[in-house]
């Protein structure tokens, strides 16, 4: 079983700080698409001799919703490649603003049981900033259009670590959000590169770092279950596709920018919607990087990728499935830093609740 994700690269305009990879495309290009993403997956069961089956599908992008004409085609062109009977998570990132305009009940009908909608901040000022074509309003009213056509596993996305606002706006967005009850709660924070215009509005480590421990404290104490470093869910609806990159379960990527990892060899296709269509039509693979992972390097992975989990890792289940001791691999970690960054037991290892808040700082000593 192994997890597929879907790249629909278009969007109406670009949010100044993502790093994901969109276009703004014309509507031809968006109504040819389904048919690259077909060829791929037409492409990929022939290598594989075979209909790979699936148990968690993910579509990103990107903007989805952008169209849903494209993405039902997608969706039914994918399914004829692959084995989805046994799915048990079909999510769809969507936009609060196409949510007016979208047939729920068809999505319904093509398999989607779980929808990620792209909140980010419930305060019109900060939505300017980060350039999101929607506000506080047309939130509310997609979140529950959502609900009232019966989407009854519904996640929000949240960023902080900005200084429109401050500790002020992020307060009053978490209990906004908590309020409306949603299954699922990430929190991502703003990511800018220094030539980015908008690192002016980017809040400084400390406050970032305080953003961060108070909404925890808040969203556990509304009830919430926080089960990885971004990521907090009530009624334990943990992201099941998300759940297994962290647990290194297979997955199949299809899509510019799309990655996939079998066998113990990542893949990586183009970065580019053109580089990806002229492979495709010369029927090969649109693959632009391979990376075949040797023992250690899958075992550093691994280990990284699960003490994103704040249950951590099982030290002899880790040992059984990578060959090696989990331990050993932090050797690398100065003492002083272990000692406030990591819990070790005598059959697990996980991160303290400063090591959540400072993974990235401590993880560049693992890879």
């Amino acid at each position: 079983m192994a997890g597929l994700y879907i790249h629909i690269p278009f969007c109406r305009g670009r949010c100044p700080y993502c790093d994901f990879y969109s276009i703004v495309a014309d509507e031809e290009t968006m109504l040819n698409y389904p048919d690259l993403i077909s060829a791929e997956a037409e492409l990929i069961s022939i290598g594989l001799r075979g209909k790979l089956h699936i148990e968690t599908i993910y579509i990103g992008g990107g903007t989805p919703s952008i169209n849903q004409k494209v993405l039902t085609e997608i969706i039914h062109n994918v399914k004829c490649y692959f084995d989805t009977t046994e799915v048990t998570e079909f999510t769809i990132e969507v936009n609060p603003e196409d949510v007016a305009n979208l047939e729920i009940d068809a999505l319904k009908n093509t398999g989607i049981n779980r929808v990620s909608l792209g909140v980010q901040s419930l305060d019109d000022k900060q939505l300017k900033v980060l350039g999101r074509r929607t506000n506080e309003e047309t939130i509310q009213r997609a979140y529950y259009k959502l609900r009232d056509s019966g989407v009854d596993n519904v996640s929000i996305d949240l960023i902080y670590g900005l200084t429109e606002g401050g500790m002020r706006v992020w307060d009053e967005t978490l209990d906004k959000v908590a309020s409306m009850k949603p299954d699922h709660i990430s929190i991502y924070e703003l990511s800018i590169r220094e030539d980015n215009p908008m690192l002016r509005y980017k809040a400084y480590d400390d406050e970032v770092v305080t953003m961060y421990s108070h909404a925890i404290s808040k969203l556990t104490s509304a009830g919430y279950r926080h089960y990885e470093i971004s990521n907090l869910a009530l009624n334990d609806r943990f992201c099941l596709h998300n759940l297994n990159y962290w647990k290194c379960v297979e997955y199949m990527g299809l899509g510019p920018s799309a990655s996939s990892f079998l066998n113990g060899v990542r893949y990586t296709n183009y970065l580019d919607l053109d580089l990806y269509h002229h492979a495709i039509s010369r029927r090969q693979l649109p693959i632009e990087h391979t990376e075949v992972l040797n023992e250690e390097r899958r075992a550093r992975e691994a280990m990284v990728l699960a003490l994103r989990l704040v249950e951590g890792v099982d030290i002899e289940e880790f040992k059984k499935k990578y060959h090696y001791d989990a331990k050993i691999l932090l050797k690398d970690i100065p003492a002083h830093i272990k000692c406030n960054l990591i819990n070790e037991n005598y059959d697990r290892i996980s991160l303290t609740p400063m090591g959540l808040t400072l993974s990235d700082e401590l993880f560049a000593y693992l890879i």
